[in-house]
């Protein structure tokens, strides 16, 4: 299973979904595309990005939370979720409250 923890500023992405076989795991895919589109779309000094292969996790920080970055960050948010709606079986998002 997939655990996403997001909070206002950072989220990170741990395990993998066993949905499929390792290259055919679509839950995967779609979870690390969003996630690495979102990063690729962010100026380097407003992120800081870390990305572990033994321990299968990755994790954005905001730096800079300008309102556009704020935007980009809350769209990779809404789409983690639209995936984790439809495949509750394997990713769970535990959101921190940021009030």
């Amino acid at each position: 299973m997939i655990k996403i923890n997001i909070s206002q500023n950072f989220l990170v992405a741990k395990g993998h979904a066993l949905f499929a076989e390792k290259g055919k795991d679509i839950v995967c895919a779609a979870i690390s595309g969003i996630i690495f589109g979102g990063v690729a779309w962010f100026e380097p000094d407003k992120i800081e990005f870390t990305e572990n292969k033994l321990v299968p996790s990755i994790a954005l920080k905001l730096i800079d939370p300008t309102p556009n970055v704020a935007v980009a960050f809350s769209v990779i948010t809404v789409q983690l979720k639209a995936i984790a709606n439809s495949y509750p079986n394997h990713i769970v998002i535990n959101e921190e409250s940021y009030e």
